[in-house]
């Protein structure tokens, strides 16, 4: 998977995902420029052969890991690991450093409505805080498929729209409709693993949405081959 972030000065910074075994596999900046011409000609021609063999040659490799770990404190309740040293999860929701901010944000909250007991808290912590940063380690990696296979299926982009018309105008009495994404981004009164409750939600309805309107399109579609079929024949 190729990705491009927007800087301000209007370039792009790009990254390349891909398996060790294919990162091993391209031996010289021959190979790798070749592999962009076949996997990423779009990118390749905006890239431009220079670049890619300046960043074969200059630029770090690195590689990507997750840790989970349970519970967060230590037997005797006087220490407590929190952020990344608890749960690192891959950078494809952008919620590494907000989700260590949400952590610290928890803790206080308990910190203070335990009178300050630590030892209470901390274990407290481990088991209101667990359910949470599981979630959103599974969302993360979850999304790398979403972006690297998905974004291009007609299905998947027609679902997406539905899923945004849905959160701009349906925010009545009847149906408040959030997007996955603005609920994990944007709603810090809206956890983890209850996003993925009220995603799930969402799905079924979108679902519904999605098989009515294209039966509803499948139908039209059979009448008009018909009517035009009658024609011909008359």
């Amino acid at each position: 998977m190729l990705i491009a972030l927007a800087n301000q000065d209007g370039s792009f910074t790009s990254t390349f995902f891909s398996p060790w075994s294919v990162i091993e596999s391209l031996k010289s900046a021959d190979d790798f420029v070749e592999f962009f011409q076949f996997n990423f000609p779009d990118a390749y021609q905006l890239m431009g052969e220079e670049s890619l063999r300046y960043s074969f040659d200059h630029q770090p490799r690195g590689s990507l890991m997750q840790v989970t770990a349970f519970p967060y404190h230590s037997p005797n309740g006087r220490a407590l690991i929190i952020g990344d040293a608890a749960h690192s999860m891959v950078p494809f929701y952008g919620q590494g450093m907000n989700c260590g901010f949400e952590d610290v944000r928890v803790l206080m909250e308990l910190i203070d409505s335990n009178n300050h007991d630590v030892k209470a808290c901390f274990k407290q912590y481990s088991q209101d805080r667990h359910q949470d940063l599981l979630t959103i380690c599974k969302l993360a990696l979850d999304n790398y498929y979403e972006m690297s296979s998905k974004v291009t299926s007609p299905l998947y982009l027609f679902r997406k729209k539905i899923d945004y018309f849905l959160g701009k105008y349906a925010s009545g009495r009847f149906l408040t409709w959030i997007p996955m994404y603005s609920m994990i981004s944007f709603r810090g009164d809206i956890g983890y693993s209850d996003a993925v409750k009220i995603e799930k939600r969402q799905l079924r309805i979108l679902n519904n949405i999605q098989n009515g309107t294209l039966g509803a399109l499948a139908i039209f579609t059979a009448v008009k081959v018909a009517q035009y079929w009658h024609k011909l024949k008359n």
